[in-house]
C-alpha cells in the first residue's frame, strides 16, 4: 500500500502501470463495443465538436474507443512482459535492475502512445449548412 511520504517500492511502479493499462484497455473495449448513444455531459468522449450534433457524437465515441483500445493493447502487452521480467529479477535478487526496467517501461509506453495518438488527425467537413462530420485521414510523416 502506498502511504503519503513513503517512497514507492520497486515493484509498486510496475503493478501500477499494469493495472492502469488493463483498465484503459477495458475502457477502450467498452467504447468500441457499446459507445454512449445520446449526447450527455457525464459519460463519453466530450469535446465541443463531438457534442455539436448526433453524427459527430457517434463517430467521436467509436473513434475514441478504437484508438484507446489499440494504444493500451500494446501497453498491456509490454506491461505483462515487463511484469514477468520484474518477477524474475525479484526472485534472482537483482532489485537495482528492477527500478531501471520500470523506468524503461514507462518511457516505452509514453513514446508509443504519443506516436499512435498523432498518427491520425481529425478533419471536420461541413455538410448541409451547419452540420459537421468527423473523418480521419492518415497523417503524412515527413
Amino acid at each position: 500500500m502506498i502511504k503519503r511520504g513513503k517512497p514507492l517500492d520497486k515493484g509498486e511502479i510496475n503493478m501500477t502501470i499494469l493495472a492502469c493499462s488493463l483498465i484503459c484497455f477495458l475502457v477502450g473495449r467498452l467504447f468500441s463495443s457499446a459507445p454512449p448513444q445520446q449526447i450527455n455531459y457525464f459519460y463519453g468522449f466530450r469535446t465541443k465538436k463531438s457534442m455539436k450534433n448526433q453524427q459527430n457524437w457517434e463517430r467521436a465515441q467509436v473513434l475514441f474507443g478504437e484508438v484507446f483500445e489499440k494504444i493500451f493493447r500494446y501497453a498491456l502487452m509490454v506491461s505483462i512482459v515487463w511484469f514477468v521480467i520484474d518477477v524474475a529479477l525479484l526472485i534472482v535478487g537483482y532489485e537495482n535492475i528492477l527500478f531501471v526496467s520500470d523506468i524503461y517501461q514507462v518511457l516505452l509506453i509514453v513514446v508509443y502512445q504519443n506516436r499512435e495518438c498523432f498518427r491520425y488527425r481529425v478533419i471536420v467537413h461541413p455538410i448541409d449548412n451547419e452540420e459537421l462530420m468527423l473523418t480521419t485521414k492518415p497523417r503524412i510523416d515527413l
